[in-house]
């Protein structure tokens, strides 16, 4: 394996944390401004506002935690911390930097917005809507850049591709509605928002269903990739990344794991949900979303080989 498994969770958490605080920051701009201002002039303890206090904070406390556990991984996998700060000073260009901070910037938006929206910080109307801006800025940087990571690596094969990058993307999103809707179950505000959530879960089938497809479009560009009449290294490598993943040791978890239970059951749970609404069944689907978001990335990783390694010279 290129990375070892706490990158992988690092990708997966900072995603997935993410996603999630794009997600409700979205959710927040969208919410009904009268119904904002009255929250927070009582801190969000009246009859209407403790629902608000319910939904908001459960989502960007859950999107809080990913994201710290994200950083913590890495942080584990450098060894010491004070490794980042020497890297960031002298390549602040570096993606992995980038990640970082922007990751740092998305829990410091959500921890600050977890806060405010269960009453325990105070905050202006106008300093409230920024901050959910901005919220909204870092969480989808954080979305984008684990696949900026991975596919600005041109030493693997498999992971040179723009393909990649939204297929990392599409995922983040997918998983960060997922952490709405867990939170939105956790924190029983599914009989009061149980509108805005069935609109979540709708708009997660579609960002499934455009997912699979670019998952579709990286595995066939890779495959075109290796079809030169006299092979490279790097044609080798990709050809073995792509079989791993195909027929290999990774097939079981791209077929099983991936494509069924991260991309099919929940596209189908979500579509039933349209005709007969089910809490449980959004729940399921929830937890199959992030679990196939965690195979994406390992799958990725574990498949991933180098060309050096794959050449016979």
């Amino acid at each position: 394996m290129v990375f070892s498994e706490l990158i992988v969770a690092y990708l997966f958490l900072g995603g997935c944390g993410g996603g999630g605080c794009a997600v409700c920051a979205a959710l927040g701009l969208l919410s009904d401004g009268d119904d904002v201002c009255r929250g927070l002039a009582c801190r969000f303890r009246d009859g209407r506002g403790r629902l608000y206090a319910r939904l908001f904070g459960a989502g960007f406390s859950i999107s809080f935690i990913a994201l710290v556990l994200g950083i913590v991984c890495l942080l584990a996998d450098v060894g010491r911390p004070d490794r980042v700060l020497l890297l960031a000073a002298s390549s602040p260009a570096n993606y992995l930097v980038l990640g970082f901070w922007s990751l740092t910037l998305c829990g410091l938006c959500a921890l600050a917005l977890a806060l405010a929206w269960t009453g325990l910080a105070p905050a202006r109307l106008w300093a409230f809507r920024a901050l959910h801006g901005l919220a909204l800025v870092a969480g989808l940087a954080c979305a984008l850049y684990t696949g900026l990571l991975l596919s600005g690596m041109p030493a693997v094969p498999l992971w040179n591709t723009p393909w990649l990058v939204a297929v990392f993307l599409l995922s983040s999103i997918s998983c960060g509605m997922a952490l709405v809707l867990l939170a939105g179950f956790l924190s029983r505000a599914t009989d009061v928002f149980g509108t805005v959530l069935r609109r979540v879960a709708n708009a997660d089938s579609w960002v499934i269903v455009v997912e699979a497809l670019c998952v579709a479009g990286w595995l066939l560009a890779v495959s075109a990739a290796s079809g030169a009449d006299t092979p490279t290294p790097t044609d080798v490598a990709v050809l073995a990344s792509f079989h791993q993943v195909i027929e290999g040791a990774q097939a079981p978890w791209f077929w099983i794991g991936l494509a069924g239970f991260g991309l099919i059951v929940p596209l189908v749970l979500e579509i039933l949900g349209r005709i007969a609404p089910s809490q449980i069944r959004t729940l399921v689907a929830a937890v199959c979303v992030l679990a196939g978001g965690a195979i994406l990335r390992y799958v990725t990783i574990a498949a991933a080989v180098q060309p050096m390694a794959a050449s016979p010279f």
